[in-house]
């Protein structure tokens, strides 16, 4: 690593197996994953609602549902708050859905 490389600020993601820079915007992704998990439902409400400490409002969220559980429903929304991520689904369901989300921010807010 050269001296230069040392005062550069280094972005958590790879291309082609070299360390992206955030000088180095012409090879760095617009958006890099920031948190990922999975959740079983807990059940008694439609909305689900998992702790990601770190996560930001202005980040953007994923999720689908990895097991569908005995109650028939459908993951309608999910969203990102500070340190939140919240399913919506179309009915309360039970505890025995498992969920999955992956929260993805902008290059450019990870300075």
């Amino acid at each position: 690593m050269s001296n230069s490389d040392e005062a550069r600020t280094y972005i958590p993601a790879l291309k082609y197996g070299k360390k992206i820079y955030a000088g180095d915007m012409k090879d760095a992704p617009a958006y890099v994953i920031v948190y990922a998990g999975e959740a079983t439902t807990a059940g008694g409400d439609a909305t689900e609602t998992v702790t990601v400490t770190g996560a930001l409002a202005t980040d953007i969220v994923f999720a689908n549902v990895q097991t569908e559980g005995s109650t028939p429903v459908t993951l309608d929304a999910v969203a990102v708050t500070a340190d939140t991520v919240t399913a919506t689904f179309s009915a309360d369901p039970s505890t025995d859905h498992v969920w999955s989300y992956m929260v993805i921010r902008a290059v450019t807010a990870l300075g």
